[in-house]
């Protein structure tokens, strides 16, 4: 079986669970993060509540993402100069099969913007992280379909950090 993340209509901006779009939910004092390469505001494609909040943020050159107590948001994050989209609710549906099965037998394969949990389905290739506090590999939380290609969402659940990586 597979948790698919299916949109499910305009969502809340101020929302604490999944969702994309709009502005990350944030403790204060983050600071929106710039992409290494090109130095533009990273865009933020969703904010995943498993139990802690993971806000991904993404633009060609790179993908990251942000671990916070769900406890420790105090609001919206400042985007200052970045591109923003709307804000989408998504409902968790199980199906049977892989991700790729599961995504490629839904009826309406636009409104599929990923999966939670269960296996990454690799597009070039294996590629977990390994987390930067401890050294060990970080285990998979979700993928999402951003921009023509997937991010994949990692977490270290006993150092609090998160990562993401992007294939296309």
């Amino acid at each position: 079986m597979t948790t698919l993340l299916i949109y499910a209509g305009p969502g809340d901006a101020a929302g604490d669970g999944t969702r994309t779009g709009g502005l990350p939910l944030v403790p204060s004092g983050f600071t929106w993060p710039h992409c290494g390469s090109c130095d533009a505001p990273l865009q933020f494609t969703a904010q995943v509540r498993v139990g802690p909040v993971i806000a991904v943020f993404h633009c060609r050159h790179e993908s990251r993402a942000f671990r916070f107590a769900a406890d420790r948001l105090s609001g919206p994050a400042a985007a200052p100069g970045a591109v923003l989209s709307d804000v989408s609710a998504v409902r968790f549906v199980e199906a049977p099969g892989n991700y790729a099965q599961a995504r490629d037998a839904w009826p309406r394969r636009r409104d599929v913007l990923g999966q939670l949990g269960g296996s990454p389905v690799w597009l070039r290739g294996e590629q977990i992280p390994d987390c930067p506090a401890c050294g060990t590999a970080m285990a998979f939380v979700a993928q999402l379909e951003v921009d023509g290609g997937c991010a994949y969402v990692f977490t270290c659940r006993p150092c609090a950090e998160a990562a993401c990586c992007y294939q296309c």
